[in-house]
């Protein structure tokens, strides 16, 4: 039999493991790079490119961006953060900064795109895909020969998980498991198809490719006869629309 003092002490030592292990996880949801709080996504990995001399231009609305008037930004810097090392497309995270005020201003909610050189990026802040904002992030963007715009991006439904894992497993628990499915969702781009009349993207899932292809059926079928997970990757999406003659 343990004595009153022992059990006290391992009462103790199991209430600090626990709270430490709740603590510890607490901390990782807080500074991982797929903090849900945040609404930005930080790489883990190292800043590939900082612009300096790089022609940095924005413009204010589509029509713009279609009739092709650009205006000078400056002073800002672009930080661009590899998600993924591994793919061809490896996913980027562009980030937009500037300490001029009106710049500043400009970059959070008056800019509708800029483009830096050749890359054209989608300022994303005005944007929601199935109710669930995309944050303040500028995000790459390509415009199809419909005048689409499509922007490449992780899937942030993935962000949603925690209130699902947290119900299945606990606090503790539910935060392990985002981080395992974020940080593998996060090394995958999508295609985002965006509607600018209510500010909606929308996923390039089957359904929609479905559509995208409904001409090409012989397309369509390649695409289909591929693994499921895979079909979603942008680095599957974007060569069969290129294919189909629908990017320019």
């Amino acid at each position: 039999m343990f004595s009153n003092t022992v059990i006290y002490h391992k009462l103790v030592v199991f209430m600090k493991s626990r709270y430490t292990t709740l603590f510890l996880a607490l901390l990782s949801i807080i500074f991982s790079p797929v903090s849900v709080m945040a609404q930005e996504e930080v790489s883990d990995s190292v800043i590939e490119a900082v612009a300096e001399g790089k022609s940095v231009r924005y413009c204010e609305s589509y029509e713009a961006l279609r009739a092709g008037n650009w205006q000078q930004l400056h002073p800002v810097t672009v930080t661009m953060r590899s998600r993924s090392k591994k793919r061809k497309w490896r996913g980027m995270n562009f980030q937009l900064r500037s300490k001029d005020k009106n710049v500043k201003k400009l970059l959070k909610k008056k800019i509708f795109a800029v483009m830096y050189g050749d890359t054209l990026l989608l300022n994303m802040r005005p944007y929601k895909s199935g109710g669930v904002p995309f944050g303040n992030f500028y995000a790459q963007a390509y415009l199809m020969n419909d005048g689409k715009l499509l922007v490449t991006y992780f899937d942030i439904d993935k962000r949603e998980g925690l209130s699902a894992a947290h119900g299945m497993f606990g606090l503790v628990g539910g935060l392990t498991f985002l981080l395992t499915t974020s940080r593998r969702a996060m090394q995958q781009d999508v295609c985002y198809l965006v509607r600018l009349s209510d500010k909606k993207a929308f996923l390039v899932d089957d359904e929609l490719m479905g559509s995208l292809l409904y001409h090409q059926p012989d397309l369509l079928k390649e695409f289909k006869s591929l693994k499921r997970r895979t079909r979603v990757a942008a680095e599957t999406v974007i060569p069969f629309l290129e294919r189909a003659g629908l990017m320019k």
